[in-house]
């Protein structure tokens, strides 16, 4: 069947067929490939495994729901057909090149025999497909060895030697490469073994695959296959059957997955490559993704990913959300936006179902709901019905590394905890996911500086009681800033104010060790995995909750010394404050003001001395400062200009109560100098206070004075 011409027919990809070709795959099948280790990057722990392990579920049609056969232009019946006698033996029912898992205990030599026999029947797929110019992909795909750490139910870590489906071409493999998963046992008893160690491959893959809807991996163990099929819910298994006894269902297997079509792999459709650059279609517009502003790293769950878009042949920057969310709830994020809009200046272009081909909606559902005959399997009332979602809005708001100032910093994580506080006392919700891609900053119209705002409420705790709280939404936080209390106990936590504000504070202290200076500088040489904040990366809530509740205030300090960069020292003492306000106040009774007290007063502090160094600066040239002094006297009697500003330095005495105040350094602005002063700081209920307290002082000490003059009045 290998042409020996220089030029032949061959199928491209999309863009449709290439008659005059130069030889190349699949005339002449690819060289053998060199091992490639795959890094474990992610921090699992047995918990994702045992999680994944106990949502399975059993689809006995699971190949043939994924790959029906109306999907195939030659079907895989017909190509064992035509396999017979050179690759397939139809007499004893037998591969005739499946490595004999027996006569072989090195386990590279394994996989590397077992890579080699499916490129085999790979080509040949591609091969009949090209004589008949049916359409193929554009890039031609081939299994590869590698080699990577896997995690098992018990928690053991074991080194894997399996193999990859990669597009043709990837030299350096990372898991943003890997189209399927291969786990190989030499024998049946090692089926298990080898699923458990697919969860390892999955949840890497969706950590790293932004536009992965699902994906697929197969176990091998001897002659033995499993198909498995993981999402965003869990995971579902097919039925264990012989590739040898089996051969067209093996074969539908392997076709699927090196001559269909990406979508029939878990690639969302609705992202296209084009000239390389990434468009994505929502409402039948076409947006390009300039750039991935957040991607959760969770297997499970919502999956949540953010892109900064934008219209073709225009310079509006857009968000668009992909997220996962119940069925059962709707659009309740959307509307939750709707609420939020009051506050942080949010417009939702729209808020949509994302849909098949067919034009049924994606969801986890589907797949567990196959048929047998006229029934259809029920979905356990435990396994999340989850659907997919695409939500559009502005603005576009730069993440909080962006800042150009530690001042600027600050005020941003006060303007979002200002809208943390509306939030959850207007709209009764709590965030339940504060981290820094959610804590954003952006300039609205007429206003010159940037204001802190949050985004992401995928995770929001709807709250009630006093104080207000909610159920701890498991698995709705981000890692490193999940607060201890939840990260300990997931099931008993009550989520409250408190546990946001202590993300607030982790926001803070990641920033603070991973950057070295404004504008989104990195610190060069700095993995904070390998530092003393490597707990916060490793759900090692034990480890956290001794730094966090148990350190004191010196040995705190000194973790901060070792942590932070630089840059940062003068940001350890806010650190410090709100570490004994936020974990050691008694039951936990914080308020947004105490939190925003904090963070006011350090920015005023920190404003005060700016402006004193500023005339500090001004007043350096006492000459020279004396006859600008003299001209202005001369000149501009006014007394409009600023005394504090321009007073010569020197000493005081002699001068009035009043020069003195006049001549001293003027208070630092307040963060909301765009607002009401201090209109978050000072409640209403303090001012009316006060206010009614100065009134009733007054009217007692004027009273007296009064009637005293009213009597001498009366005696003269």
């Amino acid at each position: 069947m290998v042409r020996s011409q220089q030029q032949v027919p061959h199928s491209g990809g999309p863009e449709g067929h290439d008659t005059t070709q130069e030889l190349r795959y699949p005339d002449i099948p690819f060289p053998p490939s060199p091992i490639q280790q795959l890094p474990l990057s992610l921090a699992l722990d047995k918990q994702v495994v045992s999680d994944t392990h106990r949502s399975s579920a059993f689809v006995p049609n699971l190949a043939n729901d994924l790959f029906p056969k109306a999907s195939f232009a030659i079907t895989p019946n017909a190509v064992v057909k035509l396999c017979e006698k050179y690759f397939y033996d139809l007499t004893n029912w037998k591969w005739l090149y499946y490595p004999d898992f027996s006569n072989s205990a090195d386990r590279i030599e394994r996989a590397s025999a077992t890579a080699s026999f499916l490129n085999k029947l790979t080509r040949i797929s591609w091969l009949l497909y090209g004589d008949n110019r049916h359409p193929l992909p554009s890039v031609p795909r081939r299994w590869s060895v590698t080699q990577s750490s896997r995690l098992l139910v018990d928690g053991s870590k074991v080194a894997s030697c399996g193999l990859a489906l990669v597009d043709a071409g990837s030299a350096d493999l990372q898991w943003s490469h890997i189209l399927c998963d291969v786990q190989i046992e030499s024998t049946l008893k090692g089926i298990s073994r080898a699923v458990q160690k697919l969860t390892t491959g999955a949840a890497h893959i969706f950590a790293t695959q932004e536009h992965r809807l699902f994906h697929l991996g197969l176990a091998l163990a001897g002659d033995t296959c499993q198909l498995a099929y993981f999402d965003r819910a869990g995971r579902v298994l097919s039925p264990k059957f012989n590739v040898h006894k089996h051969c067209v269902l093996f074969a539908r297997v392997i076709m699927g997955l090196t001559v269909l079509d990406k979508s029939f792999l878990g690639f969302d459709p609705n992202v296209i490559l084009r000239e390389g650059r990434r468009f994505l279609k929502v409402s039948q517009q076409e947006y390009e993704i300039l750039e991935t502003i957040h991607i959760k790293t969770t297997m499970l769950g919502r999956g949540t990913v953010c892109w900064r878009c934008r219209c073709p042949d225009d310079d509006e920057d857009f968000v668009i959300k992909s997220v996962w969310v119940d069925e059962r709830e709707g659009a309740e994020e959307g509307e939750l936006l709707m609420g939020v809009q009051m506050v942080a200046q949010l417009r939702t272009e729209s808020d949509e179902l994302v849909l098949r081909p067919d034009g049924e909606p994606y969801t986890t559902v589907r797949v567990r709901e196959s048929r047998q005959g006229k029934k259809r399997s029920i979905v356990p009332y435990y396994v999340p019905r989850l659907v997919l979602r695409r939500i559009v809005f502005q603005p576009y708001a730069r993440p909080p590394r962006d800042f150009s100032s530690k001042e600027e910093l600050l005020e941003w994580m006060l303007d979002a905890l200002q809208e943390h506080e509306a939030v959850y006392e207007d709209l009764h919700f709590l965030h339940g996911n504060i981290n820094d891609d959610n804590i954003r900053a952006y300039t609205e119209p007429g206003s010159s500086r940037p204001r802190g705002m949050l985004i992401d409420f995928a995770s929001a705790v709807s709250v009630s009681g006093q104080p207000a709280t909610g159920s701890a939404n498991e698995g709705g936080g981000t890692l490193p800033f999940t607060a201890c209390d939840i990260l300990l106990f997931p099931r008993q936590s009550e989520h409250g104010p408190w546990h946001d504000f202590e993300s607030f504070l982790y926001v803070l202290m990641i920033i603070c060790a991973t950057c070295s200076g404004p504008s989104s500088t990195p610190r060069q040489g700095f993995d904070i995995r390998k530092s003393p904040m490597a707990p916060w990366y490793t759900s090692d809530g034990n480890r956290k909750a001794d730094i966090m509740y148990l350190y004191s205030d010196a040995k705190f300090r000194a973790f901060l010394n070792r942590t932070f960069d630089p840059y940062f020292d003068d940001l350890k003492d806010i650190v410090c404050e709100l570490r004994t306000l936020i974990m050691f106040r008694k039951y936990r009774q914080i308020t947004h003001l105490d939190v925003m007290t904090v963070f006011d007063n350090h920015i005023r502090a920190r404003r005060a001395i700016q402006a004193h160094a500023a005339i500090a600066s001004k007043q350096a040239s006492p000459v020279a400062s004396k006859k600008r002094n003299c001209r202005k006297r001369r000149t501009d009697p006014s007394p409009s200009s600023s005394p504090a500003l321009d007073a010569p330095a020197g000493p005081t005495h002699g001068m009035t109560t009043r020069a003195k105040s006049r001549a001293a350094p003027p208070r630092g602005p307040s963060l909301a100098s765009n607002k009401p002063n201090l209109t978050r700081i000072l409640t209403p209920s303090r001012r009316k206070t006060r206010a009614s307290t100065e009134h009733a002082q007054f009217d007692q000490a004027g009273m007296a004075t009064a009637t005293r003059a009213a009597k001498r009045r009366k005696m003269v």
